[in-house]
């Protein structure tokens, strides 16, 4: 038994835990991406421009890093993404990292799997809807590793002539 396009995993679905709440969560989004993507739909895509969100569409291999239909696509649940171990001391473990079965990485995913409308927007008109949206500390970390991965080497530079962001203690909340 298996979700649809998730062959290669780390976690099996042949098992009776692997469609717990905390498994299924994670693991439903992902073959409802691969279903989309072998239909030829796109994901959406939410984004900030100039103090605007903005939702797009997002195709699942960009999301992905590589096609869903791969065969060598491999789906780690609940495992670090190892391209940011250099960024970060005590790298937490993400939702879904994307590989391949050579271990060759694409992506680190958090997902969130919520409804809409839910208990605060259920009253409202239909483009009021929204959900909950859950951002856990592991969230924030791959957030800035992200960031920080992207700027690639010009990570330095960049905080040095744009100081936007400052921050004395990393460990701290506020």
């Amino acid at each position: 038994m298996s979700l649809f396009g998730i062959t290669n995993s780390n976690r099996n679905f042949n098992k009776a835990d692997s469609w717990g709440k905390n498994q299924f969560n994670s693991a439903f989004p992902a073959a409802l991406c691969n279903y989309m993507f072998s239909k030829g739909l796109t994901g959406n895509y939410i984004t900030f421009e100039k103090d605007k969100t903005l939702v797009k569409e997002i195709d699942i291999k960009n999301a992905y890093g590589i096609s869903p239909m791969d065969e060598n696509i491999f789906f780690s649940f609940e495992d670090r993404f190892i391209p940011y171990e250099k960024l970060c001391k005590n790298l937490p473990r993400v939702d879904l990292v994307i590989k391949d079965t050579k271990e060759n990485y694409y992506s680190g995913l958090e997902i969130k799997l919520t409804v809409i409308p839910d208990n605060s927007t259920h009253s409202l008109r239909e483009d009021e809807y929204s959900p909950e949206l859950v951002v856990r500390p592991d969230t924030i970390v791959y957030l800035a590793c992200s960031l920080a991965h992207s700027l690639g080497e010009h990570l330095a530079n960049y905080f040095l002539e744009n100081p936007i962001i400052n921050v004395n203690n990393w460990s701290s909340i506020n």
